[in-house]
């Protein structure tokens, strides 16, 4: 009479072998799901940034008069006669239309997450508003990704900055 299945130590051996190869494969699968969601984070960052940015730059393409600017803010009335301003109020990206507050994103860095820069016809930095031809905005975003284990336990960020020169259609 033959017998067929398995001996005790065969299985063991069998146990042992997959023991061996689930150590070896969690770290890897771990490290690239980890790899997957910060590429993931910093992918819908991007996309948020630029989303951000495309509307600050459409919006200020159509300024027909400065009435107030800064580093990090910048007021102004279009050729529809709306008058806009743009600033950051915490991690928020704000436009005001016609005293309507609306936030872009909220994934600003805290400090120096919104950074505008004012240039005249050649290309100078410029704090004369009757100047001003060019426009340079920063966004500077940012995302707590959490505590992931590969690097090291500590939190990981997403840190996305994303940059435009705007040209004004209406200011001559």
């Amino acid at each position: 009479m033959k017998k067929t299945g398995f001996t005790l130590t065969e299985l063991i051996l069998v146990v042992v072998i997959l023991g061996i190869l689930m150590t070896l494969t969690v770290p890897l699968i771990s490290a690239t799901l980890d790899a997957w969601l910060i590429s993931s984070a910093e992918r819908d960052l991007t996309f948020n940034a630029r989303l951000a940015l495309n509307r600050v730059a459409r919006e200020i393409r159509q300024a027909a008069n400065i009435t107030a600017f800064n580093v990090t803010s910048f007021n102004f009335s279009d050729v529809d006669n709306k008058n806009i301003r743009f600033y950051q109020s915490g991690t928020n990206l704000n436009i005001v239309v016609n005293n309507t507050t609306n936030s872009l994103t909220s994934f600003l860095k805290s400090a120096g997450g919104l950074y505008f820069t004012y240039y005249d016809a050649n290309g100078t930095i410029t704090t004369n508003s009757t100047l001003i031809r060019r426009v340079g905005i920063k966004l500077n975003l940012y995302e707590n990704l959490g505590t992931i284990k590969k690097y090291g336990g500590n939190n990981t960020t997403a840190d996305i900055a994303v940059e435009s020169l705007v040209r004004f259609r209406n200011i001559k």
